[in-house]
């Protein structure tokens, strides 16, 4: 039996959709490296020991992934047929980006080429160098640069990344995509059309950004202007009420999330791992060209799965035991949260991205691209250092954690640069402890298991102490 179908079939495609996309997958994988042994490995080994795949909604959010990178694999064959490409940089408002697919239809293909493929090969095959392999003249990994800036630009020297119809760079807080690309256009002699919309970061403000109207302004005609600008090179224009639809089914996404959140993470026992919830918080700050259709059907599954564990006391771990936050669980190397797990301690909530209580504040259909302008004031990471404390310190107050985990984006020339600074603000503000555990989010290529456990196991020991002297979390006092 063919090892692709065997992949497939754990990730429950019906038999029908199995033998249709089959050709497809195959070909995706030999165009990424990827061999039938690579196949096997993950379908037999690294998927069921770093995913909870007893959960049906845990294997369909994974295959939604695996339709998108099927679908970022023939857009050479869509290319060919005369129909339109646009590329984004993650992180974006998956409104802004879907609303050109609900424009287009099926004449415009949307993708997130270097998500998807870091996301893909690192977090489900752990085969983040099949691209990266051999004498590329891009970026050096041991320069400290972005693992997934790094695999996009090796990918696209390759001729993995078919060259777009446009490229929407969102360079709001990651300029250094904007620059990959850059790089990558003085390297390759090619020359795709680019749109930036970005916003000056170093910025400081006695008020929420969400709420300070000259902030909010600027963004909202930098995105209307980067629309008009990406209808020009497509051909497709886009209204008000195809930005409104779009917008409509990502609040529609991001509620369920939120519930999904809530019961995993105010439930003791916790009833799933840290890895299994945040691919569902991921899709937040990205667009698939299939919408949220697979997402919302997977994160509907996994809540009624999430609820008859609450139901029954099941959890990862025992009751009872610790939990830590984390920056963005690093779910692209599955390891981290797993070596927790077997050290006692749930990796637990995310404070990189904001709930959907956060952004309904905002919500207007009668100013749609204002009101994306203040959904993205929510988003801790996407503000100043002072507003991004203030936000997270109410993540904090609302969940019970014994600990917050940074370091996983110490590469970041924003994210990463104050992150140290951030951690002491909110820990005075909080008294809740925080770690630093210095990696990389998107790949383990310049660490490992074996040179980060010791380091593991001595959080894993000084957390469960707290716990045993403060109780069951810090932010139910």
């Amino acid at each position: 039996m063919s090892v692709y179908k065997d992949f497939l079939r754990l990730l429950d495609f019906s038999e029908d959709e199995t033998e249709h996309i089959l050709p497809d997958w195959e070909q995706a994988c030999k165009s990424l490296g990827l061999n039938e042994s690579d196949v096997r490995f993950a379908t037999d080994e690294w998927l069921p020991k770093h995913w909870d795949l007893s959960l049906h909604g845990v294997r369909m959010c994974i295959g939604a992934y695996v339709r998108e990178l099927i679908e970022l694999s023939k857009l050479s064959e869509y290319k060919a047929r005369g129909d339109k490409i646009l590329y984004c940089s993650m992180p974006s408002h998956p409104a802004c980006v879907y609303a050109n697919k609900i424009s287009g239809g099926d004449g415009l293909h949307i993708s997130f080429p270097d998500y998807l493929l870091t996301t893909v090969l690192s977090a489900f095959f752990h085969k983040h160098t099949v691209l990266t392999d051999g004498d590329t003249p891009c970026m050096n990994p041991l320069c400290g640069h972005c693992g997934m800036n790094s695999l996009h630009a090796d990918a696209r020297y390759k001729g993995l990344i078919v060259e777009p119809t446009v490229v929407w760079n969102w360079g709001l807080y990651c300029n250094e995509g904007p620059k990959t690309d850059e790089m990558m256009d003085g390297i390759s002699g090619s020359h795709w059309n680019y749109v930036l919309s970005t916003i000056p970061k170093d910025y400081d403000s006695s008020i929420p950004e969400a709420e300070d109207l000259m902030r909010v302004n600027y963004l909202k005609l930098q995105l209307k202007e980067g629309q008009r600008v990406v209808s020009m090179h497509t051909g497709i224009q886009v209204s008000d009420d195809d930005v409104l639809t779009a917008e409509r089914q990502y609040m529609t996404y991001i509620n369920k999330v939120e519930e999904l959140t809530d019961l995993v993470c105010c439930s003791d026992p916790q009833p799933i791992t840290g890895n299994d919830l945040t691919i569902f918080n991921a899709p937040m700050s990205i667009s698939f060209n299939s919408g949220f259709k697979y997402l919302i059907e997977a994160v509907d599954l996994v809540i009624e799965e999430v609820k008859r564990r609450i139901d029954l006391g099941q959890g990862a771990l025992p009751k009872g035991a610790p939990r830590l936050a984390c920056q963005f669980v690093p779910f692209c190397v599955p390891w981290v949260s797993r070596t927790f797990l077997d050290n006692g301690i749930n990796l637990s909530i995310n404070t990189f991205l904001a709930p959907a209580s956060s952004q309904k504040k905002y919500y207007d259909e009668g100013d749609i691209y204002k009101t994306i302008a203040q959904q993205w004031f929510t988003i801790p990471s996407a503000v100043h250092m002072l507003d991004e404390a203030r936000l997270i310190e109410e993540i904090l107050r609302k969940y019970p954690v014994d600990g917050v985990l940074f370091g996983f984006f110490s590469f970041d020339r924003w994210v990463g640069t104050l992150e140290k600074t951030l951690i002491r603000i909110v820990e005075e503000r909080t008294g809740i402890p925080h770690y630093y555990l210095e990696g990389e989010f998107w790949d383990d290529d310049r660490y490992s298991l074996a040179d980060r456990l010791t380091r593991i196991q001595n959080i894993a020991y000084t957390v469960k102490i707290n716990h045993m002297m403060n109780g069951a979390g810090y932010a139910k006092k």
